[in-house]
């Protein structure tokens, strides 16, 4: 498993990275071996609702063509909630739904099967298609995620309402920092107080204010702000209270495909794309994320938001923090295809989760139908042996768990031990 390095060294790091003459990571040249069919997008068929996945997708959103090559995706033939499968028959499933009727048996989940260094190269997208006589309306939302730590856990504001401290000689004296809510009560979460002083100890931070390490400031709203500046030299006290503003929004802390691809909200966090089609039907692309051509490539926790078998979509404690409620924001831990009637009820559904490979043998043995076959393979290399190469190269969110954010997504970093040490060979700052 490969730790995800925290956004206060990135600074720091990239420096020893450049200074010790490490080169960030260069474009790779593609190479020509896609071995799927290509789809054509554009015109509807009426023979069911599908998504399809594409390796690689050429054209516009309404017409072009998708290539699967390589990725697979299929349906799940068991609908509970634990996202397990049995390779022997899931892998021949078509992720297809063949009547919208407001059943279970109109709502499916999928899986998409890819290797890790493929998906994180070449990104990923879908080619959703309706039937012309089957839903007035289609939803489409992408996978997204808590990427950074936005508020407390059950808060109903992205930082503290009430902060009081000293300003001694022009530093904060953090013995007298107190942070509390409205009512007085002081807020705490796992022993942490929610405002800190920031790096030149002369203002309060919000806790998730990450700006002074190159992230995002999610903290947001007025707060009541009371200084008592204390000069020993002239023995004075002065106390001011004002009202200023956070100046962050909780959304910032969002990533993932959909925070690419949709329109945002007054609050920052995306909205679903709706389309109208009654009678016409519907054969288009979404490319949920495209690795640009400058060589800069995600970690697949990015796109790949499949989590291993225990994860159960309906106990929020089993969920990755990533993917719970904060601030009475849920984001969505799939990628959602919709059939809605005219009233927005859900008469079909399709939700896509991305699974990927740490070893390409793995994903053979999976496509064999061979139950066996493990896509989270840990250790090192051993055909031929390399001790400092790990078989789990790309942080997905199987190596997050339960107690984690991922943080790290504003780079791709991989380490070689040297001396004893971990040194960040390659760098690259990922694109949002």
């Amino acid at each position: 498993m490969r730790t995800p390095f925290r956004p206060l060294f990135t600074v720091f790091m990239l420096t020893l990275a450049l200074a010790s003459g490490c080169k960030l990571r260069e474009t790779e040249s593609r190479s020509s071996s896609d071995n799927g069919d290509d789809t054509p997008v554009g015109d509807p068929d009426d023979s069911g609702f599908t998504v399809g996945v594409c390796k690689k997708y050429t054209g516009s959103e309404t017409s072009g063509t998708c290539t699967a090559g390589n990725y697979l995706i299929h349906k799940r033939s068991s609908e509970t909630t634990a996202l397990g499968t049995n390779p022997a028959t899931d892998r021949s499933l078509e992720c297809k739904v063949t009547t919208a009727n407001y059943s279970s048996d109109a709502m499916i989940n999928c899986l998409v099967e890819a290797d890790e260094l493929e998906l994180a190269y070449n990104g990923i997208a879908f080619n959703f298609n309706v039937p012309s006589n089957m839903c007035e309306y289609v939803r489409v939302m992408p996978f997204h995620f808590w990427n950074f730590r936005p508020a407390l856990n059950g808060a109903t504001t992205a930082g503290p309402t009430v902060v009081t401290y000293d300003l001694v000689d022009g530093t904060i004296d953090s013995t007298t920092m107190v942070t509390r809510t409205p009512t007085g009560a002081p807020l705490a979460d796992d022993a942490v107080d929610q405002a800190v002083a920031n790096r030149a100890g002369t203002a309060a931070r919000c806790l998730y204010d990450y700006s002074e390490s190159g992230g995002p400031n999610c903290c947001e709203g007025q707060y009541e702000l009371t200084v008592t500046t204390r000069d020993t030299l002239a023995n004075t006290n002065v106390t001011n209270t004002t009202r200023p503003s956070w100046g962050g929004l909780a959304a910032n802390c969002l990533a993932g495909p959909a925070m690419r691809t949709q329109g945002k909200s007054v609050f920052g966090t995306p909205i679903h794309k709706i389309h109208y089609v009654a009678g016409t039907g519907i054969n288009r692309a979404l490319v949920a994320y495209e690795r640009d051509d400058d060589g800069r490539i995600m970690d697949t926790a990015f796109t790949a938001n499949h989590v291993a078998g225990s994860a159960d979509l309906s106990n929020v404690n089993t969920l990755p923090l990533g993917y719970r409620s904060y601030l009475g924001y849920a984001p969505t831990p799939y990628y959602e295809f919709a059939c809605l009637d005219r009233d927005a009820e859900v008469k079909a559904r399709i939700q896509v989760f991305v699974r990927e490979w740490n070893e390409a043998a793995e994903l053979v043995k999976y496509r064999a139908a061979d139950v066996t076959a493990d896509p989270d393979t840990a250790g090192n290399e051993t055909s031929p042996s390399l001790p400092t190469e790990p078989n789990n190269d790309y942080i997905d969110w199987d190596d997050l768990g339960l107690t984690d954010f991922p943080e790290s997504l504003d780079f791709v970093a991989e380490s070689a031990e040297s001396g004893g040490g971990a040194l960040m060979s390659k760098m690259v700052p990922a694109v949002f």
